[in-house]
């Protein structure tokens, strides 16, 4: 059965992880390379890149608000140790950099969000850089709009001065 839905192109069958069982959160905690709890907002590549509206950076490099996990290879490419995302939900991502990207699969200690967590979070705990994950219709989207018509203002003023002498 499983190789008549390969066939009929319903994807490869499943294959278990070839994984040893991952660590739990508090005891990878000391050892991952960038733990961070964020909110999946999109996903692509049949749900194994996910694009993530960063909270909070537990350690590691600084993030931007918005970052990508990629949890699988590139598109038409899967392995036994896949990982993926549900859009709308909260993860403590526990995972690595390579080439530049922020990388996870199905043997990290990555895991959803429960208020059990709240006890693991460390004092150096920190904000993504560049600001909060405020959606763009949010309280914060006002902010550059401002400054740009501020500014603009400003130069409409200088230049009406500049041009009446």
């Amino acid at each position: 059965m499983l190789a008549a839905l390969w066939f009929a192109g319903a994807g490869a069958p499943p294959v278990a992880a070839s994984c040893p069982v991952p660590q739990p959160p508090d005891e990878a905690l000391a050892t991952s390379e960038v733990a961070f709890v964020g909110r999946v907002v999109s996903t692509a590549n049949d749900n194994r890149w996910a694009t993530v509206a960063v909270d909070e950076i537990w350690s590691g490099p600084a993030l931007t608000p918005v970052v990508e996990v990629r949890g699988g290879a590139e598109p038409g490419v899967g392995t036994s140790v896949d990982r993926s995302y549900q859009v709308g939900v909260t993860y403590l991502f526990l995972v690595w950099q390579e080439e530049g990207r922020l990388v996870d699969n199905a043997c990290s200690s990555t895991v959803v969000w429960e208020p059990a967590l709240e006890a693991l979070r460390p004092a150096t705990a920190r904000a993504p850089v560049g600001g909060s994950d405020q959606d763009a219709d949010g309280p914060g989207a006002i902010v550059p709009f401002l400054v740009v018509a501020l500014g603009a203002g400003v130069l409409g003023i200088v230049a009406l001065g500049w041009r009446s002498r």
